[in-house]
């Protein structure tokens, strides 16, 4: 089975929009995380071949591709995935059924997060180990650009190529990303309540490891913070701190905007990236960048993973 919650990228909160999403004929069901950029051709070009194409949505187009492909020779939904991937374009991560392989589940990454649970009572695809719960034991997570499939079978991952590859599984930490509300009727007014316990856990770090991060600033001509949302208002106190206690200028970028500045940075520059999840994607594409660039990178997430 497969099943997600989104919020609509494209077009309205609507019954068509949600996901799944189907081919035509209904026997390819995709969902999908992520924006396909190039979806208004591709839905020009399954259009302009007559099919009817019934929501607003970018993930529609990606059962219609997959139904074409297995309709045009790919032999099984793994071929097809592999052969509509070369023609999207964008950061996603999907996952696919097919009614004529009931027994599978397929799905593939590239810029969005995807993981694996292993659990006593099977495996289980989600963006974040936080949505196992106590289901799963462990996890695996493939890389952009690889596939993995779930079977009655098994577990199979597989590179760009097709071809099989071994993932080390990691344990999922015990009450990490608790999902129980501790007697509060909201999750806001728990997150409230445990701000004083999850001062303490931030406090708890590895006193060698912030040694080495304040000699990387020290040495640092130049120190950079890059950040979205609520992640860059920390940024923005971390940045007085670092003038009022290191005496250490310090600046904070936008992540969707650090493109802007990249060419200012070089390898006497810090770059501290600050992402709750460490897969937002502004802020990754801003460290590729620094990183090209030859700067140091710290990262600041709140993910064991």
């Amino acid at each position: 089975a497969i099943g997600h919650t989104r919020w609509a990228t494209n077009g309205d909160v609507s019954q068509s929009n949600a996901h799944p999403q189907t081919d035509a004929a209904g026997h390819v069901a995709v969902v999908h995380n992520g924006i396909i950029e190039n979806y208004m051709a591709l839905r020009a070009e399954l259009e302009s071949q007559g099919v009817p194409l019934v929501s607003q949505t970018d993930t529609e187009v990606i059962p219609n591709l997959l139904a074409a492909a297995l309709r045009d020779g790919c032999g099984s939904l793994e071929q097809a995935v592999r052969t509509v991937c070369a023609r999207l374009e964008g950061c996603y991560a999907f996952a696919a059924v097919r009614a004529e392989e009931p027994d599978r589940i397929v799905a593939v990454r590239r810029g969005n997060p995807l993981v694996v649970g292993f659990g006593q009572e099977g495996a289980f695809l989600g963006s974040d180990p936080f949505a196992f719960g106590p289901g799963a034991h462990s996890m695996a997570a493939p890389e952009d650009g690889e596939m993995v499939v779930l079977a009655r079978s098994g577990v199979r991952f597989l590179d760009g190529a097709g071809l099989e590859i071994q993932k080390e599984r990691r344990p999922v930490e015990p009450g990490w990303g608790e999902a129980d509300k501790n007697g509060c009727p909201y999750y806001m007014l728990k997150e409230i309540q445990e701000q004083p316990q999850a001062l303490l856990h931030t406090l708890q770090q590895d006193d060698a490891l912030l040694l080495e991060v304040a000699m990387e600033v020290l040495r640092a001509r130049q120190v950079v913070f890059t950040a979205c949302g609520t992640s860059r208002h920390a940024a923005l106190i971390g940045r007085y701190l670092f003038s009022h206690v290191a005496r250490k200028f310090s600046d904070v970028v936008m992540a969707s905007e650090f493109g802007y500045f990249a060419d200012s940075i070089d390898r006497h520059t810090l770059v501290i990236a600050v992402s709750q999840s460490g897969e937002t994607a502004d802020v990754l594409d801003g460290v590729r960048l620094a990183k090209q660039a030859g700067a140091r990178i710290v990262g600041i997430v709140n993910r064991p993973s």
